[in-house]
């Protein structure tokens, strides 16, 4: 894409910003009462000689960082187009424009494109409050501590750059998206997309939910599941046990490429792969012999030893970064009790990595 038609980020005007990168307004700063009006005369893209990294961010396995949706995979998406919808949720009345913006993207249903939230810096439970308000149904990445913004280049959300969009195009490329222009987005994304299915085929009240489907989201698709194996209609019954079967074959694809390269001594291996699917598919449920032994699994004690100091690891990770010298000193405290109390485990082995990090390289 050449420069010139490279968008930016929607900012706040100021009057005397001299930046290279005009500011842009938002209701911040304009009365109430002009806010609709300034949204549709913002700016047009303009250029930025910043190149982009040469792929996407990684996407979060945990379902814990995702709302509306299953963790999604790129794996899943390959031959069709991922819009980032990277947004500052604190803006006082941006809110308002939802609305508006789901249903220009909702115009677009049919187009093989996901439009997927991103909300930074914020907490779980701020981001939940704040979809549920303003009725977001896409699927939103939770970024608590700004990892996935960060590596998605040139993306800095706040108050005075209230959002901006990235792509993922059918064949993994990642590249630039239009705020302002969705349906020059959508086309932009859709660039050589494709459905694997025939939606035309599906009952009408079944097509939003194939269409999450065939991004893996399974999440979506299980209220229908469950509705449509009850229905009374033999349609929508087909189509559900179409449907469960599907995401049976999924998981069951998943375990295979997950379990393969263990071996049979490698309990916290196989563990680790069963419970990643589990989470992934939730709440659909693992085929009973692999669920019988993800049980027998986690009662195994080298297993829990693993298990429990890995959630020390895990929650002092974040410690090390902190600004305070106290908080720093409290997460070394934390990963050494895990090397002393779970001896020859991978966690062990992380907490002395990240303590090894931690440490002031010699003369500063």
């Amino acid at each position: 894409m050449a420069h010139s038609d490279r968008p930016r980020a929607q900012t706040r005007q100021t009057s005397s910003s001299r930046s290279e990168r005009p500011a842009r307004p938002t209701a911040f700063r304009v009365p109430l009462a002009e806010a609709a009006s300034v949204w549709l005369l913002l700016v047009a893209p303009l250029a930025s000689a910043i190149e982009l990294p040469s792929t996407p961010p990684a996407l979060p396995d945990n379902g814990y960082q995702w709302l509306n949706s299953s963790p999604l995979t790129y794996e899943d998406a390959q031959g069709k187009g991922i819009v980032f919808w990277y947004y500052e949720e604190s803006c006082p009345v941006c809110a308002s424009k939802w609305p508006g913006i789901m249903e220009s993207v909702e115009e677009h249903a049919e187009d093989p494109v996901l439009f997927v939230g991103v909300i930074s810096g914020r907490s779980r439970a701020d981001v939940r409050s704040y979809v549920r308000k303003n009725k977001v149904d896409w699927p939103v990445i939770v970024d608590e501590d700004r990892s996935f913004e960060a590596a998605s280049g040139d993306v800095s959300i706040n108050l005075n750059s209230i959002v901006d969009v990235r792509v993922v195009q059918p064949d993994g490329s990642y590249t630039w998206g239009w705020w302002n222009d969705i349906p020059k987005t959508v086309e932009h994304a859709a660039k050589g997309a494709a459905w694997k299915f025939e939606h035309d085929r599906f009952p009408e009240e079944f097509r939003p939910v194939v269409r999450r489907l065939e991004f893996g989201d399974y999440l979506s698709a299980a209220p229908a599941i469950r509705s449509g194996l009850k229905s009374d209609s033999k349609g929508l019954k087909k189509t559900a046990g179409y449907m469960q079967q599907f995401v049976e074959h999924k998981m069951r694809a998943s375990i295979a490429r997950q379990t393969r390269p263990l071996s049979e001594t490698d309990d916290y291996g196989r563990y680790l792969a069963l419970e990643s699917v589990s989470n992934r598919f939730a709440p659909h449920k693992l085929p009973q012999a692999e669920a019988e032994q993800l049980e027998k699994l986690q009662k195994l004690p080298a297993v829990a030893s693993e298990v429990t100091a890995r959630k020390v690891v895990d929650a002092a990770q974040p410690l090390l970064s902190n600004p305070d010298p106290r908080k720093q000193a409290k997460a070394v405290t934390r990963l050494r009790r895990v090397i002393d109390r779970h001896p020859n485990t991978r966690a062990a082995a992380d907490a002395e990595a990240l303590i090894a990090r931690s440490r002031p390289a010699p003369g500063k």
